[in-house]
């Protein structure tokens, strides 16, 4: 069985991803004042912060990007 029907059978489907929500004025303000409430917090506090970057690019020209997914999961984050 090709990998698109194994996959099919198991309700993941072809989708096109969630779009991205732009920043507002509002979502920079409270962004700002939450790291100004824990910018003093100490070492104990940021040596339990795990850090990550987390960046989007294309590596195609192709202007449709597509993800596999189940039904129901656009917004759902994945547990690792």
């Amino acid at each position: 069985m090709p990998f698109s029907n194994r996959l099919k059978a198991e309700d993941v489907l072809c989708r096109t991803p969630a779009a991205k929500t732009h920043l507002t004025q509002e979502h920079r303000e409270r962004r700002l004042a939450l790291s100004a409430e824990r910018a003093n917090l100490g070492l104990d506090f940021w040596n339990r912060v795990v850090w990550s970057d987390e960046v989007t690019f294309r590596s195609d020209t192709n202007g449709t990007q597509h993800v596999w997914r189940t039904a129901g999961t656009r917004y759902v984050m994945c547990p690792h």
